[in-house]
């Protein structure tokens, strides 16, 4: 039988140690497979935002893939991007996207998430009226420094989508 888990695992973690060690943290909960905070699969809530922004688009006349390959397409940051759902979904829009997370570990299992799940996963498909998915890069990196940006060869994003890292940079 499994040892219980401890439900203040997450808090505690990160309760006495300084902010420098906190990216060290992160890598070793991933290490550990600890972790709660994997939905298993992109927001819904992201999607319906998405989903609603492009109709009102298409109602427009605004909407259109990009002329071949090459294209300027849309970007997107996910910082924080853990096992990639969200990247992944952000590339069925269309967008262009790189998926950063401190954790080195994180980073390897979007990528091996990704492999696993992107032609297989209805979640995923290439959303009607976009196109082709965007690509994807994932980085491990500190979002609150710029060395990312380099490597990613993106210095403007035209979307970012956080529901977790700023809130851990305010309580640290």
């Amino acid at each position: 039988m499994a040892a219980p888990v401890d439900p203040n695992k997450l808090s505690n973690t990160f309760r006495d140690g300084p902010l420098a060690s906190h990216g060290d943290k992160w890598d070793a909960l991933w290490r550990e497979d600890f972790t709660p905070w994997d939905r298993g699969g992109p927001s819904a809530a992201l999607d319906e935002i998405l989903a609603r922004a492009a109709r009102r688009e298409l109602e427009a006349g605004v909407l259109s893939p990009p002329a071949g390959p090459g294209a300027a397409r849309r970007t997107a940051l996910v910082p924080g991007c853990g096992r990639g759902h969200d990247a992944l979904l952000l590339a069925a829009w269309g967008y262009d996207v790189v998926g950063l997370d401190y954790s080195a570990e994180a980073v390897r299992r979007a990528a091996e998430n990704m492999a696993a799940v992107y032609d297989g996963d209805e979640a995923y498909r290439a959303r009607d009226g976009v196109g082709a998915r965007g690509r994807v890069v994932w980085l491990a990196g500190d979002f609150f420094a710029d060395d990312f940006v380099r490597e990613a060869g993106i210095d403007t994003f035209d979307l970012i989508f956080d529901y977790t890292v700023s809130s851990y940079r305010a309580v640290s």
